[in-house]
């Protein structure tokens, strides 16, 4: 295809003689002689006209950015394109033309080549730039991304190629929309839907990081929102390329360009420095503030461009809600949004959020209620700011201050206290020396020393008659190494020298605020040792010290308060710990960096406390925010990111999301292993964790081998009672009933409840748990009634402290209808699996296995009742789900087949019947797991059955027989 355009050099000749003639005229003048200059040339007229414009303005050539000043004289002088309508593009007849940007025109077309219709959007290379290599090569490149992208979000690419005169073409949807700005506007939106449009935008973004693609201009006009409300995001023509890592590759627009939008461009965009993704968060947070208050962060009614980008490297902004229109709108925005907003505007990349899904998740935290991860600027900031903008004048200032300040800086109790803290320093170092001395060859006679043996020795010399006389310096150094040994889970001699560095202070009559670390410290360990009365004294008296000391906004108060908090979460008081952390989290947003580590801390306890009621998106957008700052902080190799990631998985348990939390505990123990070693209570713990899901998934063995590598681990560092033992006892206890053995199982679901009841108390949901794990061995062994009481005390518990419609309360509930229908109560069985289903329906995955488990409930307790028909429907459900949650080839997915295939049989249906039992049993291979041998049973009688009703007695024997030679099997479990 060819678009010949007029000579670009007679153009621009004419514009800039017309241009001349114009300015050299009074404004009132213009307008008659342009009319006779134009003769009727309307593009040239609107070119001319434009650049008055400019001056108008006040903005002269020096003030408006090259870009901006050439962009009408390259309008103009490409504009006199001869009609192209029905000209053929690939498969596609022009219709007509819809717009033009920098380098491409879009026409609308539509398919002709007789295989379907379909209207779409064909862009193609302007002809007065076809020849220019380098806008050749951005084309092409744009076609490129394009294709790597496919989001709902994005407009797809269709086709593409290159016309018989070498010019690039390709054919994109067309999005027949309006800006998302003015789709909000004109509809009147809420604040709450242009937020939902908002978080669209950003789920379109990360997809295109997430291929490499930074988009570098956001704007409204590159938004479209559809009539239905579907954005779509457009125009990656200027898109830049990262590479993995996330640094810059080659930039598309080449060296030394600078297209974008400069009223949407970062500050970094600006200077022309190097691209990101912090480069889109600041544009999304530019439109976030046009969608929330009408206007852009620095736009001033007559600002010209170049002073509205000046504003851009020099102001902060004000918040959206100070340029709202009215009161309402001023509450709404006021707090959370203008955070938000202004937290994405930062100047500095760093610190702004650290990619898209960081922003969307605060706007999603914001809409559900709670708490966003970001905090506002400090007055600290804003005042170095002030002073990098007033060095001059600050710097006098200070000179004045300083010299009046002079004189006080050789008082004698700084003097004095200045000797005590070099004699201190002094002992110290000396200490140090000589604990390391025993690495020196001669000291360690070529033996490996490991760092336990280091800390014994360390803890020998502090009790030595050489610090005898030195208190202050024996509870510094008790301190110390009683930490360390604390944090690699040695509690009994961290315990030990806390408490004798206690003493120490005390006696010695030290500052409190070293009192009060001792107290904390003492009480962290005696937490974590499961010590909890003695835990909670020592940290309520450790608050109470700083606060009065410190205040309340002080990281050191703040720090006993979360350890506080976390002791009321082990104890289930889970109100009073959320709202202990919401309160630090509060004065943490307000005082700390949004990188800061103990903000990360307090972000995993609250997402720890989400997925404990059951609210598993906010668990996981808690998690994922800590696991940002602490890899930020530290890197991958580190305990606090091991952390993260095991809680992540965790959430990604409890969610059915199986094979994902599989990956991330073995990443977490990973981890852990390369920084603790081999033991250590975390190892355990994760061990514990990992063992269920191994469990959950059918692979029983690997679970055990888990769980038989934790609990010695833990009983040796934990000592004979502790609440991780106890779950640790829990989960084997239940591997070891699966796989047949109720006795043992029994003997240690046992000792778990007790030792529960005797940490915790005899109403904590743990507690529930253990009920639940030992009645199930209570129906293993027969004593059905004895395992429906312990499901209905467990009930009870569940409801009175997690509420009524926690999951938890489900899986008690389809427990107990399983019992009634046992015992032949099958109207109070379906009630109570119908009163599960619709909890677990609100509060689970439509793809969760325990969805799948009171579906399979309810469709036995159908058969029972001779619903055959209405049994199938929930058989097949769960088949469905069990084949999207569980591996290939799990046994549970085997029984659903086979339960659908019962229930045809009940229908009349033995052919269809037939192919299924056959499959399920191929697939219930003998296994040492009970369940699935009972399983297989149930599908040979049902065989039996179905070959005598079509009088096959020779099928029928078969049958009897390999039933005849099966295993006895208990009760069937569900999950």
């Amino acid at each position: 295809m060819t678009t010949p355009s007029s000579s670009d050099a007679t153009r621009w000749a004419e514009l800039s003689r017309l241009l001349d003639m114009a300015l050299d005229r009074p404004p009132q003048e213009r307008s008659a002689a342009l009319d006779d200059a134009c003769r009727g040339d309307s593009a040239l007229r609107a070119a001319v006209e434009r650049l008055l414009e400019h001056a108008d303005r006040g903005a002269g050539v020096l003030d408006v950015a090259a870009a901006e000043y050439a962009a009408p004289l390259l309008a103009a002088g490409s504009a006199s394109h001869p009609e192209v309508r029905d000209t053929m593009v690939g498969h596609y007849r022009i219709v007509r033309e819809l717009g033009r940007g920098g380098m491409g025109v879009v026409y609308l077309a539509e398919r002709a080549d007789d295989q379907y219709h379909q209207q779409v959007a064909v862009k193609l290379l302007r002809d007065t730039a076809r020849f220019d290599d380098h806008l050749l090569r951005r084309f092409v490149e744009e076609r490129q991304i394009l294709a790597s992208l496919d989001h709902p979000n994005i407009a797809r690419l269709l086709d593409g190629g290159v016309t018989d005169d070498g010019v690039p073409w390709f054919a994109m949807e067309l999005v027949d929309g309006i800006p998302i700005t003015r789709y909000a506007e004109e509809r009147g939106l809420p604040v709450e839907a242009r937020l939902a449009l908002f978080l669209d935008v950003c789920d379109a973004v990360q997809h295109a990081h997430r291929q490499l693609i930074v988009h570098r201009d956001l704007k409204p006009s590159n938004i479209l929102v559809a009539a239905e409300g579907r954005v779509k995001l457009l125009d990656f023509g200027i898109a830049k390329l990262l590479s993995p890592s996330g640094a810059p590759l080659e930039t598309i627009t080449g060296a030394g360009s600078r297209a974008m939008t400069p009223e949407y461009a970062s500050p970094e965009q600006l200077r022309g420095e190097p691209v990101t993704v912090a480069t889109d968060v600041y544009s999304l947070g530019v439109l976030l503030y046009e969608l929330l208050c009408g206007e852009r962060p620095f736009a001033v009614t007559g600002a010209t461009p170049l002073e509205e980008e000046r504003a851009v490297f020099r102001d902060l902004p004000n918040p959206p809600s100070t340029r709202a229109a009215d009161a309402h709108a001023i509450r709404r925005l006021r707090g959370d949004l203008d955070t938000i907003t202004l937290v994405a505007l930062r100047k500095e990349p760093t610190r702004r959020y650290p990619g898209v899904d960081q922003l969307a998740t605060d706007v999603r935290l914001h809409l559900t209620g709670h708490a966003i991860t970001a905090r506002a600027d400090s007055s600290a900031y804003r005042v170095r700011r002030f002073i990098r903008r007033n060095l001059v004048g600050v710097a006098a200032a200070a000179a004045v201050v300083l010299s009046l300040c002079a004189g006080l800086a050789g008082t004698m109790w700084q003097a004095r206290a200045a000797r005590r803290e070099a004699t201190k320093e002094r002992e110290v170092r000396d200490f140090l020396i000589g604990v390391f001395t025993v690495s020196d060859p001669s000291e360690s006679r070529g033996r490996t020393l490991t760092a336990r043996e280091l800390l014994d020795r360390g803890a020998a010399r502090i009790r030595s008659v050489e610090l005898a006389g030195q208190p202050d310096v024996q509870a510094e150094l008790m301190g110390v190494l009683g930490n360390v040994y604390r944090t690699l889970g040695l509690y009994e001699p961290a315990t030990t020298l806390l408490e004798q560095s206690l003493t120490l202070r005390r006696a010695n009559g030290q500052d409190g605020r070293d009192v009060a670390t001792a107290v904390n410290d003492l009480g962290v360990a005696a937490m974590q040792q499961a010590r909890y009365p003695r835990a909670d004294t020592l940290l309520r008296e450790a608050l109470e010290a700083r606060q009065r000391i410190s205040g309340a906004a002080d990281p050191s108060t703040l720090a006993t308060m979360s350890n506080l908090a976390e002791l009321r979460r082990l104890r289930g008081e889970t109100k009073s710990a959320d709202s202990l952390f919401q309160s630090v989290l509060r004065q943490q947003q307000a005082t700390l960096a949004s990188s800061d580590p103990a903000l990360a801390a307090t972000l995993s306890n609250l997402g720890v406390l989400a997925r404990g009621r059951g609210d598993l998106v906010e668990a996981e957008a808690r998690h994922r925010a800590a696991l940002v700052i602490r890899r930020g902080r530290y890197g991958d190799d580190h305990p606090d990111v091991a952390e993260s990631i095991k809680n992540l998985a965790l959430v990604l348990h409890s969610a059915g999301r199986l094979a994902e939390a599989d990956s991330m505990y073995r990443h977490a123990l990973s981890v852990q292993r390369r920084v603790y070693g081999a033991k250590h209570p975390q190892i355990g713990t994760t061990l514990n964790s990992l063992a269920a899901l191994r469990s959950t998934l059918g692979d029983n063995r690997g679970a055990e081998v888990l769980l038989r590598e934790a609990l010695p681990m833990q009983r040796e560092l934990l000592g004979p009672d502790h609440v991780n033992i106890a779950s640790t006892l829990d989960n084997l206890g239940s591997v070891l009933s699966d796989e047949g053995h109720p006795d043992e199982a029994s003997a240690l679901l046992e000792e778990s409840l007790a030792m529960r009841e005797h940490l915790l108390g005899g109403s904590h949901p743990s507690v529930a748990t253990s009920l639940n794990d030992l009645a199930l061995v209570r129906e293993q062994q027969g004593r059905v009634a004895d395992a429906e009481s312990l499901w209905t005390r467990a009930l009870g518990i569940y409801r009175t402290k997690l509420g009524p419609r926690h999951p938890f309360v489900a899986s008690s509930l389809v427990l107990i209808a399983r019992a009634r229908r046992e015992r032949g109560d099958l109207a109070v069985a379906d009630s109570l699996g119908r009163e599960a289903l619709e909890l677990e329906r609100k509060s689970l995955s439509p793809t969760h296995p325990d969805l799948a488990a009171v579906l399979v409930e309810l469709g036995k307790t159908s058969m029972a009742r001779h619903r055959a028909r209405e049994a199938e429907p929930f058989f097949r459900e769960a088949l469905a789900i069990r084949l999207k949650a569980l591996p290939p080839g799990h046994w549970r997915t085997a029984e659903a087949r086979g339960l659908i295939g019962e229930s045809l049989f009940a229908q009349g249906l033995p052919t269809h019947a037939e192919s299924l039992l056959l499959e399920s049993l191929h697939e219930l291979t003998a296994d040492d797991d009970w369940r699935v041998n009972r399983a297989r049973q149930q599908v040979l009688r049902t065989l039996v059955e179905l070959e005598v009703a079509r009088r096959k007695p020779a099928d029928a024997a078969r049958y009897r027989a390999l039933l005849a030679h099966e295993k006895g099997g208990s009760p069937e479990m569900t999950q």
